[in-house]
């Protein structure tokens, strides 16, 4: 039911900013606390946030986050509207089995969005979406199957593109912009079109009032055969926009991977420096765009890569998996930098709950004791936010158990609060202070007995927790379990008296 109301939240948010791109409100994936992320994100049209936290899910094949990102593509949403992009994050969706992502799919292939039009493809991809009990899938296959079919034939679709590339309409904005029928074609992708303008000896190079050119154009809407086309006509690789941004810059920002790829491969200069002083694996690293940070290190030769930035590790291990990240370890990537708040990566990595990173920086030695301005630890943050397996990582990589904040908690008293009992119970053989006190005096027992944890106030009490030590309100474990109504908690304390 949870789920549900998520998937509607998501659909109506969506629905008030861009109605075609709509969300099914049923699923057949299961919730979890990245999806309520996503969805608290959503809710406050936080739609980039939104979109990475999908990105990290999506790069490690979660079938639901694949199909909530297409969504975000096509309404343009925290992310470049990118037709071509959510097709192909549907179409992994539905193999792997999502019904709303198949229901999704055989839309987008019957009605050519993001690929040609394909209308037998498009309605076997709806009748498995109904076989799977996809609502809505039924009423559609059957309207479909009634309706005139769209047409796809391709001389068709040449005589339309040549009548096109005659009288391409500007918009109001491309008239502002000084666009010719080229720019216009190049950044709406109609790669045929483009063809016929080129043929007619149109300068492929012709740059708009931005400083935009036609492949520029193209890669920033992410048309990847339009882009290939300009590329076969010569196009310039490396000309940048009145922004200092190239083709190549903008496709790694929006992390177009298959563009990345195409323009390296056709000679564009990965160490142009973009933007605000950042190359392209910069703009990737920040963006958290996995597939295309391996596209730019997979697609130079170490010796025309371009630096990176000291802050590079702090972006990559908050949202990277693993395999971006240890590769950019291998290029020198520091792993012991901070911020201005004095956070490290292995910290970064750790408040949002990136195991396979943890781990990375576990296995290359990064310092995992630094705190940051306000005294926690990875260790603390971990457990503060409830990432026990990251918790666990670090105690067993022999974190310092003991290391407190500023208010003086320890990551045995966070535990103790949060009733996470097996990490407590590792705190406590790795050597943790049992009563240790925080700056209002509370021991981690107190805490425990407070929030009404009784299978950690057991755990304390048979390693020896003593439970006549008063806090600063002069409280015993007992008063404050009696204040909070912890009748249990009470009983076996009284048991022990």
């Amino acid at each position: 039911m949870e789920q549900h109301k998520s998937r509607f939240i998501t659909a109506l948010v969506l629905f008030m900013g861009f109605g075609y791109a709509t969300l099914p409100t049923t699923s057949p994936a299961a919730s979890s606390p990245g999806l309520a992320e996503v969805d608290a994100a959503i809710r406050v049209r936080e739609f980039d946030r939104a979109a990475n936290l999908l990105q990290v899910m999506a790069d490690r094949g979660d079938a639901e986050a694949l199909y909530r990102l297409a969504n975000l593509h096509r309404a343009g949403r925290g992310v470049p509207v990118d037709e071509e992009k959510a097709f192909s994050l549907m179409l992994e969706a539905a193999t792997a089995g999502h019904s709303a992502a198949q229901l999704g799919l055989g839309r987008m292939y019957y009605f050519g969005r993001g690929t040609s039009s394909n209308p037998d493809e498009g309605l076997r991809w709806i009748a498995i979406a109904a076989s799977n009990g996809e609502e809505m899938a039924d009423n559609l296959l059957s309207r479909l199957k009634n309706a005139k079919k769209p047409k796809t034939e391709a001389a068709s679709k040449r005589t339309t593109e040549r009548k096109r590339a005659k009288n391409v309409k500007p918009t109001d904005l491309s008239l502002q912009l000084g666009w010719n029928a080229l720019l216009e074609a190049a950044s709406r992708g109609q790669e045929s079109v483009v063809r016929e303008l080129i043929s007619g000896k149109l300068d492929v190079n012709l740059r708009d009032g931005e400083g935009a050119s036609a492949l520029i154009l193209a890669t920033k809407s992410g048309h990847s055969k339009t882009a290939e086309v300009l590329i076969d006509a010569d196009a310039i690789l490396d000309l940048k926009d009145n922004d200092g941004a190239t083709a190549l810059f903008h496709a790694a920002k929006a992390g177009r991977h298959r563009l990345v790829s195409m323009l390296l491969a056709a000679g564009a200069n990965p160490l142009i420096i973009g933007p605000d002083g950042l190359h392209p694996l910069d703009a990737a690293i920040q963006g958290a765009h996995n597939q295309t940070i391996l596209a730019l290190l997979n697609g130079t030769r170490k010796t025309n890569r371009a630096p990176m930035r000291r802050s590079a590790a702090i972006s990559a291990a908050q949202m990277l998996d693993r395999s971006a990240f240890e590769l950019l370890v291998e290029e020198g990537m520091s792993l012991n930098v901070r911020d201005a708040m004095l956070r490290t990566p292995v910290w970064h990595a750790a408040a949002v709950g990136n195991l396979p990173v943890v781990e990375s920086l576990i296995t290359n030695n990064a310092a995992l004791d630094h705190v940051d301005a306000a005294g926690d630890s990875a260790l603390a943050i971990a457990l503060r936010h409830d990432h026990v397996d990251v918790g666990l990582a670090l105690i067993k990589a022999r974190a310092d158990v003991n290391l407190t904040s500023k208010a003086g908690n320890s990551a045995l008293m966070i535990a103790a609060r949060n009733g996470q009992r097996s990490v407590a119970s590792k705190l406590v053989k790795a050597g943790a202070e049992i009563d240790a006190r925080n700056q209002f005096g509370n021991s981690a027992l107190m805490l425990a007995a407070r929030s009404g944890n009784v299978g950690v106030v057991k755990l304390l009490i048979n390693a020896g927790a003593d439970i006549w030590l008063r806090n600063k309100k002069r409280e015993r474990v007992r008063d404050i379990a009696a204040a909070t109504g912890r009748n249990e908690i009470i009983r076996l304390l009284d048991e022990l008296d």
